[in-house]
């Protein structure tokens, strides 16, 4: 594999279709942004979908009612 960086190879390929270097390097930004976010969301939504919804019937389960209070 090639020692540089992802985001020069992304941006060395905007600039070989004709994209000046400056979008080039604001184009490999915002997608590295746009990437970063969707990340953010997708572990968001798996935390928020899944797991909490596991972790709220092991403490609807459990005969303790102190735990009960996590989830209200």
């Amino acid at each position: 594999m090639d020692s540089r960086l992802k985001g020069e190879i992304l941006r060395d390929w905007f600039i070989s279709v004709g994209i000046p270097e400056s979008y080039a390097v604001l184009l490999k930004t915002l997608i590295v942004v746009a990437l970063i976010l969707f990340l953010a969301y997708l572990a968001n939504f798996v935390t928020r979908r899944l797991l909490l919804v596991y972790i709220r019937r092991l403490i609807r389960k459990s005969q303790s009612k102190w735990d009960d209070i996590l989830i209200d």
